[in-house]
């Protein structure tokens, strides 16, 4: 009977290898030409990528963007599942680039915390400025793919943003913009959100801790907020009245700096090449212009 258990499980071993293949080919990526290693099966008479799956693709010599780009990453079933780590080492226009990406995808959503680190050396370096930009960002996801929280610091001038939002990817809380002003001085800009409405804004000097000019009250406090806020129906309620939301905003580019990064890592890799298709979902935060009284 052992025999016949044991016979059993080399043939179900032996079909699994015969039905895993492991190529690779030409692909291109994100303007690069390079092979691919990917894990293979057939599922329903159709080839599909269903284990480990790696990159390594260069950039032509004369192109400004020359250099290299790393990606390794699991495929299950045709779509992404697993660790996700990409690398860019490379030339860019102002200097030498070096751009690194991590986090996990399930099911082709991705989750958890991701964490990307954006260097690029300056051969233009004027006084003490070695860096074109030195910038990381840590970025939370829930399981739906929607951002709960972002981090992005601007290490070189120790700048750094905080976004959080509520179950539903609205924009809730503090969200908290570090830099220097004009003069030189280290000051913290403060938005207050309620399940993305923007309540209040001020702006604080880091050192002294005191307020920079007047609190600007867009919302009252004593309406809007986390008591009040109804989810299913999407507004607040206080003393009978209804305040409905109004004017929802896809996502606030007003939050990124004027590059808007956040979005051009994504637009970078959505231009994938063969691979677009299997590129994780994301969500970016929401938020709403403001409330009316609903009649």
């Amino acid at each position: 009977m052992k025999l016949i258990f044991l016979a059993i499980a080399f043939y179900f071993n032996l079909y699994v290898v015969i039905l895993s293949q492991v190529s690779t080919v030409d692909e291109t990526w994100w303007g690069t030409t390079g092979k691919s290693t990917a894990t293979t099966t057939i599922l329903d008479g159709a080839r599909i990528y269903n284990g480990p799956y790696s990159y390594l693709g260069y950039f032509p010599p004369s192109d400004v963007s020359r250099g290299t780009l790393s990606i390794k990453t699991n495929i299950k079933n045709g779509v992404l599942d697993g660790l996700l780590s990409l690398s860019y080492l490379g030339g860019h226009s102002t200097g030498e680039l070096d751009f690194k990406l991590s986090g996990i995808v399930k099911d082709n959503i991705m989750t958890g915390v991701w964490n990307i680190k954006s260097k690029c050396y300056n051969k233009y370096a004027v006084e003490d400025e070695s860096y074109t930009w030195n910038k990381s960002y840590t970025i939370t996801l829930n399981g739906l793919g929607q951002i709960t929280a972002i981090t992005m610091s601007n290490v070189q001038y120790g700048e750094e943003s905080k976004i959080q939002t509520d179950s539903e990817g609205y924009m809730h809380g503090k969200i908290t913009y570090k830099y220097k002003d004009g003069d030189g001085y280290l000051v913290i800009q403060t938005n207050e959100y309620c399940h993305g409405v923007n309540v209040s804004n001020y702006l604080i000097d880091v050192q002294t801790g005191k307020l920079l000019g007047t609190k600007e009250q867009l919302q009252d406090p004593s309406i809007i907020n986390d008591k009040n806020y109804n989810k299913e129906e999407k507004l607040f309620l206080c003393n009978g009245i209804k305040y409905k939301l109004t004017g929802e905003l896809e996502y606030c580019q007003h939050l990124f700096n004027e590059q808007n990064e956040i979005g051009n890592i994504w637009s970078c890799l959505s231009n994938a090449g063969n691979c677009s298709s299997c590129l994780p979902n994301y969500a970016l935060p929401r938020g709403w212009k403001g409330v009316v009284v609903q009649n």
